[in-house]
């Protein structure tokens, strides 16, 4: 244990605000970089660099299933899932809607619906473009820079 009994590694409340409030450095590092997992899941990860001395190293990930290609899943991940967004996806009683959720020191996520966030139409077929346009609203949500280049189209898209 480290720093008042949290575990090494762990954000404070400073290190969490500095990071929602965008008070610290938060870059991405080169290019995203694909993988395909099970049922066809394009998993998209960009490294980030966070001026913390805690957690230097964090990374931006993009998640697109096949069954629901404009529901992507965004998350900004440092030791934990900082910032996560669901476009076009449930929650609770909302409607299908984009949302954001962001981690708390005391464990909780808030959520907040964020219909203006972009503009990405329920359909079978999503352009590249479409998705990049989804990651830079992302990143400027969770308040990291994109540093170009720092795209790649996911692997069979357009």
């Amino acid at each position: 244990m480290s720093r008042k009994g949290q575990a090494p590694g762990a954000l404070t409340r400073q290190d969490l605000r500095a990071v929602h409030e965008g008070l610290c450095d938060a870059h991405s590092v080169g290019v995203i970089s694909w993988s395909s997992g099970r049922a066809g899941l394009l998993t998209g990860t960009l490294s980030v660099h966070l001026d913390l001395a805690v957690a230097p190293l964090a990374r931006i990930e993009m998640r697109i299933r096949p069954q629901a290609p404009s529901e992507p899943h965004m998350a900004f991940l440092g030791t934990v899932a900082l910032v996560r967004a669901c476009v076009n996806g449930l929650h609770g009683d909302w409607p299908r809607c984009t949302h954001v959720h962001r981690y708390q020191v005391t464990g909780d996520e808030t959520a907040v619906q964020m219909p203006d966030l972009l503009d990405l139409p329920l359909s079978a077929t999503v352009r590249a473009d479409a998705y990049r346009r989804s990651l830079e609203a992302f990143a400027d949500v969770a308040k990291v820079a994109l540093r170009h280049p720092y795209w790649r189209d996911p692997p069979g898209r357009r």
